[in-house]
C-alpha cells in the first residue's frame, strides 16, 4: 500500500521504502531504530527529513491559525445567542408581568363594579334617611324595615365579595385532599 507523503528524496532509494514501512506501522522495534538510524546518517534523507519537517511545521502554523479565526468565530456566535436567549428571558419576563397586571386591572374594575351596587344602595337609604331626618319628617314602618332589609342585605353581598377576593388570595392545595 503506496502511501503519498508528499515528501520524496530521489538522493536516496531506501527513504521512500522506509517512509512508506514507518508511516504504515510496519517497522517494528529494531527495523525503527534501524530506519532512524539510517535517515539520521544519510545526508540525502537527512535533507528530506529536514525539508519535510519546515513543511509540516508551516502546514502547522497555517492550520493553527485557521483554527484560531474558526475558534474565535464560534465563540463570537456563542456570544451572540447567549445575548440573545437573555433577551428573550427578559422579553417574556416583561410579558408575563404585562399579562399579570391586565389581568389585575380588569380584576379591579371587575370587584370595583360589584361593589358598586350594594354601595349605591346605601349611599340612596342613607340620603334618604338624612333627609327625612333633617326635615323633621316621620318614616313609616315599612319603608323603614324594606330599606333595612335592603341595606342588611347588600352589606351581605359586599362582604361575600370582599371574602371570595380573600380566599382568592390565599395559596390553596394543588390537589385537594
Amino acid at each position: 500500500m503506496a502511501t503519498d507523503t508528499g515528501f520524496r528524496n530521489a538522493a536516496c532509494p531506501e527513504y521512500e521504502a522506509l517512509l512508506e514501512d514507518y508511516l504504515n506501522g510496519d517497522l517494528d522495534g529494531s527495523a525503527a531504530r534501524t530506519a532512524a538510524e539510517h535517515w539520521k546518517n544519510c545526508g540525502g534523507c537527512r535533507e528530506a527529513l529536514e525539508q519535510a519537517y519546515g513543511e509540516l511545521e508551516t502546514r502547522v502554523l497555517v492550520r493553527t491559525a485557521a483554527l484560531t479565526r474558526v475558534n474565535k468565530a464560534l465563540q463570537r456566535e456563542i456570544d451572540e445567542r447567549q445575548r440573545a436567549q437573555e433577551a428573550l428571558r427578559s422579553t417574556m419576563e416583561q410579558l408575563v408581568q404585562a399579562g399579570k397586571m391586565g389581568a389585575l386591572g380588569q380584576m379591579a374594575t371587575g370587584v370595583a363594579h360589584e361593589l358598586n351596587q350594594p354601595l349605591s344602595v346605601i349611599k340612596t337609604a342613607s340620603n334618604f334617611f338624612m333627609r327625612k331626618l333633617r326635615r323633621n319628617e316621620p318614616i313609616d314602618g315599612e319603608v323603614l324595615r324594606t330599606m333595612s332589609e335592603e341595606i342588611d342585605s347588600h352589606v351581605d353581598r359586599a362582604t361575600r365579595i370582599i371574602n371570595h377576593m380573600r380566599e382568592f388570595g390565599r395559596k390553596s392545595a394543588v390537589f385537594p385532599e
